[in-house]
């Protein structure tokens, strides 16, 4: 039998790309844990501060927060100073800041989703049926809501649509988790904006009474 030349140069580099996806699943789960249990909240403008510290700040265990501290800080998550043995949050790690355009813990939700969906992913391929966006577990759509809602209210909310259209309030509504927009800053009274976003991803409302179709895009109505 013929034996196969490996170019060890091209397994190494496949290998470090492997792990290095792999780390990003972990570190995935370590930022939806510090985001649930406020731990970026209490690093926030703490400025260097201690595993015990910390842990009495977010009501946790300290030995778990140890843990979970070092392995932020190897992932570049938080900043570790290592003559004190504290790690501080910098102003740019978007992590504790629920309000900022770039908040990025509720993305990990749609990977943790996929995960959830394998079975219904495994009999699609099988098949050939397809998931249903509404088949998907609920972290699907409430991951992608949250995720996207600062955004929305940044750029969509206080720019886009007060220089396209003269509103009052945009509302943006998900069939699985709805986030409601912010008032448009100096647009007159007496307009609402409503954007649908139904699971099939199809937009299927009509305008209401009296309302019409706006140009900007589908399942945006003018009333």
């Amino acid at each position: 039998m013929n034996s196969i030349a490996i170019d060890q140069t091209k397994l190494e580099s496949f290998v470090l790309r492997a792990v290095g996806d792999l780390s990003s699943v972990y570190g995935g789960v370590m930022v939806s844990l510090g985001s649930k249990l406020g731990l970026y909240k209490a690093l926030s403008g703490a400025g260097p501060i201690s595993a015990k510290e910390l842990a009495s700040r977010a009501s946790c265990a300290e030995r778990y927060v140890r843990e979970w501290l070092n392995a932020r800080a190897a992932g570049g998550y938080v900043d570790y100073h290592a003559v004190s043995d504290n790690c501080e949050l910098s102003p740019e790690q978007a992590l504790a800041d629920e309000d900022s355009p770039v908040f990025i813990p509720p993305a990990w939700n749609v990977p943790a989703s996929m995960w959830l969906d394998e079975e219904k992913t495994l009999d699609a391929f099988r098949t050939g049926r397809g998931v249903a966006r509404g088949e998907h577990e609920a972290r699907l759509s409430c991951g992608v809501a949250a995720f996207y809602r600062n955004g929305y209210c940044s750029s969509l909310v206080r720019r886009w649509l007060p220089a396209h259209l003269s509103g009052r309030q945009v509302r943006k509504l998900d069939c699985r988790s709805g986030h409601w927009g912010l008032p448009l800053p100096g647009c007159p009274p007496g307009r609402v904006f409503r954007q649908w976003h139904c699971e099939s991803g199809i937009h299927l409302v009509s305008p209401p009474p009296g309302g019409h179709r706006s140009s900007i895009g589908a399942g945006l109505w003018r009333t």
